[in-house]
């Protein structure tokens, strides 16, 4: 089987994958698989198919389909009918540090074109916590400590399954989370890719106490809220908005815009003013 594809939902929406060549192909399955994902030949296309660049330009008015996005010394990336298809270069020798690469440049192609199709469905930077307090989103500008934030959330007891990416949906215009596997998860512990898809229960925007203040969740002023969550949308995005048409990349900003406005109003717009000397837990109960 040389093209597979793996179809990823959330909600009412689904994002779908492609890889094509017997390596690349391998790779995404064995991706499909951690996330409970079959990976099947694409519809209508032959099992031994295998999508090529084009080697020259199209006549004008002419369909260019695959159409070449980026190539990299050991990938290319190619549209084809609105779908990312990942190509490994031949000879290139497979390392299991490929997959996350491959998997994230997929993820973030498919989450822009959705984007600019204007689908409910889109690629959060964030922490997903689970129980006792499952369904809770923690979203912030990288560095800001997320991370760190969920090893504390564990060691106090509390599951969590995604400290990097979040697939956010709508469920019969309920939103809905799931995780999706950080660089690390994929190396240490990739049973945690498989935790199901759950309703959001909060949406916190994550920010550092002052050196004398306690850790606390408190009001944040709402454009301060959205342009923050406006920002965490854009975080795995933004370089792969950048090979789409200038009038797709607006739809896309618009697409995320009108996503941002929806999240501030069903939830109340808060920040969680952390420290690593806070009792985590006893800071979450006290917003729920």
């Amino acid at each position: 089987m040389t093209v597979v594809e793996i179809t990823l939902p959330a909600g009412d929406e689904t994002l779908r994958l492609r890889a094509s060549g017997a390596a690349a192909a391998a790779g995404l399955a064995a991706l499909g698989k951690l996330l409970g994902c079959t990976a099947l030949p694409p519809e209508g296309m032959r099992p031994d198919a295998e999508l090529r660049e084009p080697e020259a330009e199209p006549e004008s008015g002419e369909k260019q389909s695959p159409e070449t996005l980026f190539a990299m010394r050991s990938h290319r990336v190619l549209w084809d009918d609105g779908i990312p298809v990942l190509c490994r270069r031949p000879r290139l020798l497979y390392e299991e540090r490929h997959r996350p690469v491959e998997w994230r440049i997929l993820l973030a192609l498919a989450a822009a074109r959705a984007a600019a199709d204007g689908r409910h469905i889109a690629l959060l930077h964030g922490a997903l916590l689970g129980e006792p307090f499952p369904g809770t989103v923690l979203f912030g500008a990288s560095g800001i400590g997320k991370s760190t934030t969920m090893k504390r959330y564990r060691a106090a007891g509390g599951d969590g399954s995604a400290d990097d990416q979040i697939l956010l949906g709508q469920q019969g215009g309920v939103p809905v989370v799931r995780p999706l596997p950080s660089w690390k998860t994929f190396r240490n512990d990739p049973a945690m890719c498989t935790v199901p898809l759950v309703p959001l229960s909060r949406l916190l925007c994550l920010d550092q106490a002052e050196r004398t203040e306690a850790e606390s969740i408190r009001a944040l002023e709402r454009q301060t809220f959205q342009l923050r969550l406006f920002n965490a949308f854009l975080e795995h995005v933004s370089y792969t908005l950048r090979t789409l048409p200038n009038p797709e990349r607006r739809n896309a900003a618009e697409t995320i815009c009108a996503t941002v406005q929806r999240l501030s109003r069903q939830f109340e717009p808060r920040v969680l003013a952390a420290r690593l000397d806070g009792d985590i837990m006893k800071t979450l109960t006290s917003c729920y």
